[in-house]
This record gives C-alpha cells, sequence and structure tokens, in this order.
C-alpha cells in the first residue's frame, strides 16, 4: 500500500500607529536556509496532562541524545497542524513557519483478536472517532494480520465509515504465536509503505492481545509457541519502520478484549515504537478522542549530524524535557535524512521580487491576518493587514503588502519603509471591493534575510437584519488604546472589537460575545458587549473585555452574535490562540 499517496478596522485612524509589546519567540528561528540545510531533523510532540499540545517549548528545556550522547539542539520548531487544536475555525493568522494541512492517520486493526458478535462496542468508538476529524485530516483503515488496506488515506471520511461498518471480529483459534508473527510482518509492510511522506504520521494499532517474544514467553502461563518462532528481532523490526516512517504509534486494547488475555506482545511493541498502550475507554473521553488531541502538531529539534550518522542510519534516540506535566512523544529510534537538496533556496534580494513569486520563502519568519471594515467613500471594503514576525531578533527594515484576487491578479498594494515597520504588528490598510483575497507580506532585513507569508480572507460585511457588521478584532487595551494582537500570552483579558453599521438612535440592539472551543460548542464566557458611538451617524462600536486569564494554552473561537430588534441576527467569529509563557 502506498498510503502517502496512505478606520482603523474598528476603533479609529489612530489604530494604525498602535503597538504592542514585544512577543516571547517560540520558535528559535536564528538560522538562515542554507544553515538549517547542514542540520539533521527529528521529530516529537509534547502534550499536558489533558493530551492537549504544548506549543511554546524552548530548545534549553529539551535534551536531546542520540546513540547515548547528548546534542546541542541548533533550532527547535513547532509545526502545528492548521484547523487542529481544539477548534474547527482556521488558524488565526497565515504563517511562513512550517504548517501541516490536516493529519495523516492510518487505522490498523487486528480483528483476528476480537471475538464474532463482540465487536460492536469497538466499532462504535471507531464511528464516532472518524466523524471527529477535521475535513482535512486523512485516514486509512486497514486490517492486519489478513485482509491489508480496506480504505487507502483519503479526506473521503464517509467511506471509512462504512467499511468499517462491514467488519467483524474473526478470534482466530490459530497458533498465538503464528499469529503475533504474522501481525507483526504486516505492521512491518505497512509502516515500510509510509516511507518517504514528508512529515510524522499517526498510527492506531487496536488489537486485543498478543504474546511476547520467546525469552517473555517463559514469564507467561499457560501459552504454547508452537510451531512459529517469535523473537525479539520481529518486534525490533516493527520499531525500526516505525522510525523509517516517522510514525507516531499508538496501541488501543478493546475493553472487549477476553479476560486475561496476552498482552505481552503488546507491551512489548510499546517499546520498540515509543507508543503508549491504552485501554480503549481507560482515558478521560476515550483513547481514540485522546490521539485527535495529542496530534494537533510536533517539533522539528534540529542539530549537526556527525560523520558516522550516514544517510539512511538508523541511530537510538532520546529526549526528555525540564518543564513538569509535560509528556513527550518520540520514538526510541530515528532513521538520519540528510538534507541536501530538501530545502529551499535563500529568498531574493527584493520584496519585489519575493511578492512575484508563488513560493513561500522561509529564511524571515512572518505572521499575517487581515480584518474587514466599511470603506466609507466608495462602496469597496477596508481590509486592514496586520504583520509581525515571531523571530525576537528580527529587525525589517523594507515590507510590500500585497492583495491578491482569486484569478491571481494583485489588485491592489502598499510599500512599507523601516520607518513604517516599528509596530508590533505592523498595520497597515487597503480598499479593495468585497470579495476573497490572499494577503500576502514580503518582508526582509537589512542583512538580506528575507520571508514572506498569506493569509487568505473574505473581504465582505456580515449581515444581521438590517445591520452590518465588520469582522471582529481581537487585541489589549493599553494606556486606553486599542492594541490589536495575533495571539495571547499570560494577559488577564483580551479586548473585542466589533463595528456595526446602519443602526440608528434608539435602535434596541444587543450583542453577546463568547468564547468557545469550537464554533457551535458551548460557551466557556459569555460577555454582554458595551456600545459607543462614533463620528458617523450610522456606525457604533461595541467592545467587551472578555477574561481569559484563566483558560488553558490552547485555540479557542470567539463568537460576537448581533440581534436587533424584531430582526434577523448574525454573528460573526475570530479565532483566539492563547500560548503558555
Amino acid at each position: 500500500m502506498r498510503v502517502r499517496t496512505l478606520a482603523g478596522v474598528v476603533v479609529s485612524a489612530g489604530l494604525a500607529a498602535a503597538s504592542v509589546m514585544s512577543m516571547d519567540a517560540q520558535q528559535q528561528f536564528v538560522l538562515s536556509s542554507q544553515d538549517r540545510a547542514k542540520l539533521i531533523a527529528v521529530d516529537f510532540s509534547a502534550v499536558g496532562a489533558d493530551g492537549r499540545p504544548i506549543t511554546d517549548l524552548r530548545a534549553d528545556e529539551v535534551t536531546l541524545r542520540i546513540d547515548g550522547r547528548t546534542r546541542a539542539i541548533q533550532a527547535l520548531e513547532y509545526v502545528p497542524v492548521q484547523g487542529i487544536g481544539g477548534t474547527d475555525a482556521a488558524l488565526p493568522y497565515g504563517s511562513n513557519v512550517a504548517t501541516v494541512t490536516g493529519r495523516s492517520i492510518v487505522l490498523a486493526v487486528d480483528f483476528e483478536t476480537i471475538r464474532a458478535g463482540r465487536e460492536a462496542a469497538l466499532k462504535e468508538h471507531i464511528s464516532h472517532f472518524v466523524k471527529s476529524l477535521q475535513p482535512t485530516d486523512r485516514i486509512a483503515l486497514v486490517t492486519v494480520p489478513y485482509g491489508g488496506v480496506k480504505v487507502d488515506l483519503t479526506t473521503d471520511h464517509a467511506k471509512v465509515a462504512q467499511s468499517i461498518s462491514m467488519l467483524s471480529g474473526q478470534s482466530s483459534s490459530g497458533e498465538a504465536g503464528c499469529l503475533a508473527r504474522d501481525t507483526l510482518v504486516s505492521l512491518r509492510g505497512m509502516l515500510n509503505d509510509l516511507r518517504g511522506g514528508e512529515g510524522p504520521v499517526t498510527v492506531i494499532f487496536v488489537s486485543g492481545g498478543m504474546v511476547g517474544p520467546q525469552g517473555v514467553l517463559s514469564m507467561q502461563t499457560g501459552v504454547s509457541i508452537g510451531r512459529c518462532q517469535l523473537t525479539r528481532e520481529n518486534f525490533q523490526q516493527v520499531g525500526a519502520a516505525a522510525a523509517n516512517a516517522r510514525a507516531q504509534v499508538y496501541i488501543v486494547q478493546p475493553d472487549l478484549s477476553q479476560v486475561g488475555v496476552n498482552i505481552a506482545g503488546l507491551e512489548h511493541l510499546t517499546g520498540v515504537t515509543g507508543a503508549p498502550l491504552w485501554h480503549l475507554s481507560g482515558v478521560a473521553d476515550g483513547a481514540l478522542s485522546r490521539v485527535i488531541r495529542e496530534s494537533g502538531g510536533y517539533y522539528l529539534a534540529r542539530f549537526f549530524p556527525e560523520p558516522e550518522e550516514t544517510q539512511g542510519s538508523v541511530r537510538g534516540l532520546g529526549l526528555s524535557v525540564s518543564r513538569p506535566d509535560v509528556v513527550l512523544r518520540a520514538r526510541p529510534q530515528m532513521t538520519v535524512e540528510r538534507p541536501q537538496n530538501r530545502f529551499a533556496t535563500a529568498a531574493p534580494a527584493t520584496t519585489i521580487a519575493m511578492m512575484k513569486e508563488s513560493v513561500t520563502y522561509r529564511d524571515l519568519p512572518l505572521r499575517v491576518t487581515g480584518f474587514t471594515s466599511r470603506e466609507a467613500e466608495r462602496g469597496d471594503v477596508r481590509v486592514v493587514v496586520l504583520f509581525d514576525s515571531p523571530d525576537p531578533a528580527a529587525v525589517l527594515n523594507d515590507a510590500l503588502v500585497g492583495l491578491f484576487a482569486e484569478s491571481g491578479r494583485m489588485v491592489a498594494s502598499r510599500v512599507l519603509k523601516a520607518d513604517e515597520l516599528l509596530g508590533d504588528p505592523v498595520v497597515t490598510a487597503l480598499s479593495v471591493p468585497a470579495g476573497t483575497y490572499r494577503v500576502r507580506v514580503a518582508a526582509a532585513e537589512a542583512s538580506g534575510r528575507g520571508g514572506t507569508s498569506d493569509f487568505t480572507l473574505d473581504a465582505g460585511l456580515a449581515v444581521a437584519g438590517s445591520l452590518q457588521l465588520s469582522d471582529l478584532v481581537l487585541g489589549l487595551s493599553r494606556n486606553g488604546q486599542f492594541q490589536p494582537r495575533l495571539e495571547f500570552g499570560p494577559e488577564a483579558s483580551a479586548m473585542a472589537h466589533l463595528e456595526i453599521y446602519g443602526g440608528r438612535e434608539g435602535t434596541q440592539v444587543g450583542v453577546m460575545f463568547e468564547v468557545a472551543r469550537t464554533m457551535n460548542g458551548p460557551a466557556l464566557v459569555t460577555m454582554p458587549g458595551a456600545f459607543a458611538a462614533t463620528t458617523e451617524a450610522d456606525r457604533f462600536l461595541v467592545t467587551a473585555a472578555i477574561p481569559i486569564g484563566a483558560l488553558p494554552a490552547g485555540d479557542y473561537v470567539v463568537r460576537a452574535t448581533v440581534a436587533a430588534e424584531n430582526q434577523a441576527g448574525g454573528r460573526v467569529v475570530r479565532p483566539l490562540r492563547k500560548v503558555t509563557r
């Protein structure tokens, strides 16, 4: 199976001059693309006690050992999966920091260890798991040791759900050693088919039990190997295949398995793959739901190779973290992949040259987002663009902001020089007709380091009855001024700003702000909006101080629901990302 195929905006013109306090860097991007091309990268994930990804580890908090020797981490990058992290809203900004659009998940189920007629609960858990995936997630269904690929990697989740519904338990009566050996051979073949992908893959192995290798069998009672020899090498080969495939393995045992079933083999498999071993319902919210939470992103730790670390060689891998209450998911082995031609070349010399290319340049890390409000003069909309660099050492010298229509033509642009790039974030605005645009920022430092970042924006005004609404903007209140933010840290509250157009004095209008984990999930925080008049008779500003200090780090959705008396309501939403500082 080839699985790899497996107005300011809402306050005033003064917003453009607003600035915010410098942010702590979440990534260490002090290396050029040429420097990174000399490094080897190893991936791992880090999660909290609740299974949610930890996104702000520093290199000095992580210890990396290759074949038992500590190695210096030259760069540590967090790679988020777009649209993942607890919310089904889009990311709050675009970034040229590496991201993945959707996960690749392989569900390998050993129905031979489940008795016929006892698989209904397992299939219900799997069906719920599949329904919980994001639209961009790709999933494959494989049955082991027999049956093979039922559905190759696909975003057609309904196809996977249908295939699951047709499967049944087999409860093989064959010799335990033969069944375990065949299962390991099947897993190894599946993992070998996953080699060559651009990022790690999540593999969920569901099994009712497995005997261990001969040396472990002597500790068991009533287990016969029979004619099939099962050795530690059979397990180690699976571990090496997982390293080659960059697979993060999870082992899940259904609760409906037979009492007293042998799990020595599953425990041995955890040692060679780095997988946790969970009972299906033995984890809060269920083991499969935990996998969804944990797979929201991963880290790349880069280090300089040594001569003996040749292409394709398998090395021992050890990772630990000094921060308390952080769980690392990593394989005990890694396969050396020499970078060579895997990295893009450095950015062109000018921002104009970078703007003309569709390539994403990453030497200078950038983040960008956009908001829409009303443009009073020509009936167009006003697109306010915010961008910054998460690298605290970055000093922008030149930038070009462009808006590209769906046809690919740039319809508006603005050049910003050094004295206009002092804000954090930088704020600028352009006027365009309503429509869908790609916002692109190209920026450079005096040193020559350059980068680009893109963000897709639906530029238009939302409707609530006879009213029109701007986009929702999130930021902080500092010295009586609103300062927009791309993300939040330990602040006690975030300020939400919204403009309403078309209102008249005396009209009863209600606005309620909510914070939730998902677009339509239950509200965690609810706050009424406070109204203020503006210099325009039919434009009103609505604000709310939203308490976020007690919220754990993660992705959220802020919703603003607007309704005028006896009219249909409307809603605008904005993703909110809170990071641990």
